[in-house]
């Protein structure tokens, strides 16, 4: 029997949608990524990665399994504590998540 006096947080309600639902997970991924563009808000940004690589990979250690990188270092890649670019473009590709550059307009 599950235990009736957990406290559901709005991230379990955010993740069970993005299992349920694929083209809310698209959705999602979008508009994370455009939010970021937007707010340079790292934090935001890899709290919506974390909801949606669990949503898509499942635990962390199946995660850790795919993506060739450690469980410590997932958990620093989502709290935002020392993790490499080569380790956080890693991760994203597993979620079939590309990062792109691209030259600011600098003014004359």
């Amino acid at each position: 029997m599950k235990n009736q006096n957990k406290l559901i947080t709005f991230d379990d309600v955010v993740l069970d949608t993005l299992k349920k639902n694929p083209e809310y997970l698209e959705a999602f991924i979008k508009n994370s990524i455009e939010e970021y563009k937007i707010t340079k808000n790292l934090q935001l940004f890899l709290r919506d990665i974390k909801l949606i690589s669990l949503a898509k990979k499942g635990g962390i250690s199946n995660i850790s399994k795919k993506a060739s990188i450690d469980r410590k270092t997932i958990y620093n890649i989502f709290d935002n504590k020392n993790f490499s670019f080569n380790n956080f473009s890693k991760f994203l590709n597993i979620l079939d998540i590309d990062i792109t550059f691209s030259r600011h307009q600098v003014s004359k």
